[in-house]
């Protein structure tokens, strides 16, 4: 029995690499010095792209201990990208194992500025690219969707809306500079960043319900949430809104699928082997962040008294 097991898993590992080594080979590969360490990520260019027409932009970020080139893989994202036309960027983290500095206190290394990483990378890509920079999007798996989620949080002048997915917010204290409509994709037996919130190390995270709620607060989504309920995915939509600002906090449960990226590809590892079938991350997302560009002024950017509360919104602070 092992004489035969043994040659069938060598032969799908090696048609694995082989998958990944193809699908990646139509990427482009960059490198630059930030904060004296190097830094590398890859770019996806749809077949539609012209310098002519400024073209969305996806900042997609691997999860913990993975890289670009395996979230590329993992996610189809590609796949959006040409039908859709906008174009992709998969950076990588640092360190061993390779992760993103999301805001957790987990960890002693040094933690890398990789705000100040992706920041600059948005300057490289606005320099080098045809961008419509009203449509300059975040998503991440993981500890990616962990760093999309601080993204809102700092660097909300450039970022037009964010898709977490399997992440939530870790990030202590989050002050955006302006609503951000997020979107929010997770399993409910997810066993390793845990739907019902765990505590890790004495460092707690909160469910994530609550993260969404929060998200709700800081963007005043004052109706909701609505939930809709498909009977034949077994996948629930909860959303909270403010109608005046078309402002949108959205929340997609699945009640399988693991540690894993609805509609991706699977990894041979229990936790992330079955991705759920019963929504399209992808699809969802991307229909999401078109009916999100940045707004070049909202209703928090005139009268201060006309429209919200005495309250400052940049006083609400999210679980740290």
């Amino acid at each position: 029995m092992r004489k035969r097991v043994l040659p069938a898993l060598l032969a799908c590992l090696v048609c694995f690499l082989g998958v990944i080594k193809d699908l990646q080979a139509k990427d482009r590969r960059y490198k630059f010095e930030f904060d004296d360490v190097r830094r590398t990520y890859r770019v996806h260019i749809p077949p539609a792209y012209s310098d002519s027409t400024p073209a969305p932009l996806v900042l997609s970020l691997h999860g913990f201990a993975a890289s670009a080139r395996i979230h590329r893989y993992m996610t189809k994202m590609n796949r959006k990208s040409n039908e859709e036309g906008f174009i992709c960027v998969y950076p990588n983290g640092t360190g061993w194992p390779r992760a993103w500095n999301a805001g957790n206190k987990l960890g002693k290394r040094k933690q890398a500025d990789d705000l100040g990483f992706l920041n600059s990378l948005i300057d490289t890509m606005v320099s080098r690219y045809s961008i419509d920079t009203n449509m300059i999007y975040a998503t991440g798996f993981s500890n990616g969707g962990m760093m999309s989620h601080r993204l809102a949080c700092q660097l909300s002048s450039r970022i037009a809306a964010i898709a977490p997915v399997a992440g939530g917010l870790v990030y202590g204290e989050c002050e955006p500079e302006r609503p951000v409509p997020v979107i929010h994709i997770h399993a409910r037996n997810d066993p390793v960043v845990k739907y019902e919130g765990d505590t890790i190390a004495g460092v707690h995270f909160y469910s994530i319900q609550e993260n969404l709620e929060n998200w709700a607060e800081l963007n005043w989504c004052e109706e909701g949430p609505d939930t809709v309920f498909n009977e034949n995915s077994r996948a629930w939509r909860q959303r909270w809104r403010d109608a005046e600002s078309d402002m949108e906090v959205m929340l997609w449960t699945t009640r399988r699928g693991g540690h894993t990226w609805p509609r991706g590809r699977g990894f041979p590892i229990p936790s992330l082997a079955f991705p759920s079938r019963a929504v399209d991350a992808n699809e969802v997302m991307w229909e999401f962040f078109v009916d999100h560009p940045m707004k070049t002024k909202d209703r928090f950017h005139g009268d201060p008294d006309e429209n919200r509360d005495e309250q400052d919104l940049r006083s609400i602070q999210s679980p740290e």
